[in-house]
């Protein structure tokens, strides 16, 4: 079995850093025309904030590899020739050239930076009829489609490989959250099934939540070995259950509507329900709850010092915008607590957080009031205070949240900068 340390799920930041990664799967040739396109033009953009040229491409290459003391890739002699007999009127041979340059220096990064050589992540649509979190269980938020991925890394002379772990195995649906095992030999996840390969009648309509609710299946979790074997399901019943994460007691964690409890802004005509933290045993039995919010706690995550991590929105002493803050609780149920924002007007929500390895840091996204985590990618420094902002450290500035204003300075490094988008 591989240690979690050679094979791991990736932080938003790190595809920010090399690319366009996720959404589109390559091949051990190279990435197909999409994926090249899209990495290109994600380039492009960063262009307009800062151009960098042949040399200055290749001089970062060479600096990679003289601090994490790996060879020099073969070509980077080759290119940088090449740049020196260009003719400077050649335009369009200058950029093809530098466009080499930059996929060169994208795979020297990948292999001098990531020190494992698989990498597990989810596809899918995005959410449309519920594009927000607090009502992202609903089994038809997204459309049918998509898949767990394993990416293998192939170093700095080679594009990744792809490969799908499910492949259909339980028929049309999407994959709602996931998590890697300590060994990484297997996976949880959340499944909403679907019916056919094409969403449900009336899905985009927010009053047919009561109907869908009789003729749909809830999300539940499975879990599946990482080479697409031993799929077995963990969860069952009429409530949605989703976004698991691993515990290390091997337990799992995840959120759930079993709490039937109804948003506080809630119209009657529409059947939205909040969501509680809860957990279960390894084979599926004994199913508890850990948390009791009335508005709802969200995208947990098991931190290094045994604690979940997750995101609670909460209107207690809070305007209607600013509330979704860093709460921790034990796997016991015990314990539940802010972390950090609990007072803090912006950002004004803090999702998806995880431990950062080695340090008392925690990687979020920085987003908005009702968004799913979409937004800067952000470290957190609790030991800060819990209401500073100096525990923010952005690392893709430029980017803002989908809602609200931002707040933090950036990494000292610099970060990935943003056209201002999210």
């Amino acid at each position: 079995m591989l240690p979690q340390s050679s094979f791991l799920t990736l932080a938003a930041g790190l595809f920010a850093t090399l690319g366009c990664l996720v959404g589109t799967l390559a091949t051990a040739a190279g990435p197909d025309e999409n994926a090249r396109r899209e990495i290109e033009a994600d380039w492009k953009r960063q262009d307009e904030q800062h151009r960098e040229t042949i040399e200055q491409i290749l001089d970062r290459v060479e600096r990679v590899t003289a601090a994490k003391g790996i060879a020099a890739p073969g070509e980077l002699a080759a290119i940088r020739d090449r740049a020196k007999a260009l003719d400077p009127k050649d335009a369009a041979g200058e950029e093809a050239l530098r466009q080499e340059a930059r996929w060169l220096a994208r795979r020297t990064a990948m292999a001098a930076y990531l020190d494992f050589d698989r990498l597990v992540f989810v596809k899918r649509f995005c959410q449309e009829t519920y594009p927000d979190v607090c009502l992202n269980h609903m089994p038809w938020v997204s459309r049918p489609g998509g898949d767990i991925c394993i990416l293998t890394l192939a170093g700095p002379d080679a594009m990744p490989a792809a490969r799908k772990v499910l492949d259909g195995r339980l028929g049309p649906g999407h994959v709602h959250g996931m998590d890697l095992w300590w060994d990484a030999d297997r996976v949880v996840f959340g499944y909403a099934k679907a019916r056919t390969a094409d969403p449900p009648e009336g899905w985009l309509d927010r009053t047919t939540s009561f109907r869908l609710r009789n003729s749909e299946e809830p999300t539940h979790l499975f879990e599946v070995g990482v080479d697409g074997g031993d799929v077995r399901q963990l969860t069952g019943g009429e409530w949605s259950d989703l976004d698991p994460t691993y515990l290390a007691d091997g337990q799992v964690a995840f959120v759930s509507e079993r709490c039937a409890a109804s948003l506080q802004c809630n119209e009657m005509d529409k059947d939205e329900t909040s969501c509680n933290l809860y957990i279960v045993r390894p084979d599926g039995s004994d199913v508890r709850q850990l948390s009791v919010s009335k508005d709802g706690d969200y995208l947990p995550h098991a931190l290094d010092d045994g604690t979940i991590g997750y995101t609670r929105w909460e209107y207690q002493e809070r305007n209607w915008a600013n509330i979704q803050s860093i709460w921790t609780v034990r796997p016991d149920g015990t314990g539940a607590d802010a972390l950090y924002k609990q007072h803090m007007n912006s950002p004004w929500a803090l999702e998806d957080v995880r431990s950062i390895p080695g340090s008392h840091r925690l990687a979020a996204i920085a987003t908005g009031h009702h968004t799913l985590a979409a937004g800067p990618v952000v470290m957190v420094d609790p030991r800060q205070g819990m209401n500073r902002v100096e525990g923010i450290r952005i690392v893709t500035p430029g980017v803002i949240p989908p809602e609200g204003d931002m707040a933090g300075t950036p990494v000292p490094e610099g970060g990935v900068p943003g056209r201002g988008g999210h």
